[in-house]
């Protein structure tokens, strides 16, 4: 017996194959008898909405100020170069609990798309998001200034960091206050202006209890050299030094004996 196979009966079958692909994809797992994941899906979340309320600031001062860019002179009405938010370690930055890079103005990280798309970083410390709302948000407000310049081609920072006067400009536009520059850092101490606050606290109402989680660091072992001990006899003192690059020996101009490490 032969079976005629229509275009229909063909186009019936293609679609009931994709719908048991798209079903076996996204099946679901079973779920765990007990759920002990801590997530930072919800700090991640709330500084992502952080990010974009300094954002929604940007697009107002834009067109307060009429702000252009620095080399085209044109507005610059949106920033195509995404960037990626993290929440990790500061390791040896010890006076940062955020900062942005873009590899593509010779900075050090960045991130990549498997087609090669060249992302910025915007990088808030694990360590310090146990802080208020208020100053968690003008953090994030602080980056974005950084993104905004780079969007408008002015150079912010030195490669060392330090941030300068044109930094401290895009910022009070945002509502920052900043700091005078007293040392090596610049004018990158920055906090929320008494307007700013308000407007944090009454239009963007950040939400602390998704900031639960901060992460702890145990102090290491000291890096202090121990000494080393020479001595030549009983009744001479004892030599100390305390690197073990320079050699030493030789004969005690006292007794006479050569001395060895004790």
């Amino acid at each position: 017996m032969t079976t005629t196979i229509t275009k229909a009966t063909k186009a019936k079958a293609t679609k009931a194959t994709k719908a048991t692909k798209a079903t076996k994809a996204t099946k679901a797992l079973p779920e765990p008898v007990f759920d002990n994941i801590a997530s930072l899906a919800p700090a991640h979340d709330e500084i992502v909405r952080m990010i974009r309320f300094g954002y929604i600031l940007v697009e107002e001062a834009t067109d307060l100020h009429n702000i252009k860019h620095k080399v085209t002179g044109e507005r610059v009405l949106e920033d195509k170069r995404r960037v990626v938010p993290t929440i990790q370690t500061k390791g040896k930055r010890s006076r940062c609990y955020a900062w942005f890079s873009d590899p593509q103005a010779g900075q050090p990280h960045g991130w990549e798309s498997r087609e090669g798309e060249s992302l910025q970083e915007m990088a808030f410390s694990a360590e310090d998001l146990h802080c208020p709302g208020v100053e968690m948000t003008a953090r994030a407000i602080h980056e974005v200034v950084h993104k905004w310049c780079k969007a408008l081609g002015v150079k912010d920072t030195a490669l060392s960091g330090r941030h300068n006067m044109d930094y401290a400009k895009y910022a009070r536009y945002l509502g920052l206050d900043v700091a005078p520059a007293t040392d090596a850092y610049g004018h990158g101490y920055t906090s929320a202006s008494k307007e700013l606050t308000e407007r944090i606290e009454k239009e963007f109402q950040p939400d602390i209890t998704k900031l639960d989680f901060k992460r702890t660091t145990r102090a290491g072992r000291s890096k202090a050299k121990k000494e080393r001990r020479f001595i030549c006899s009983e009744e001479c003192a004892p030599v100390y030094i305390k690197t073990d690059k320079k050699m030493f020996g030789g004969k005690c101009y006292q007794c006479g004996r050569n001395y060895k490490e004790a």
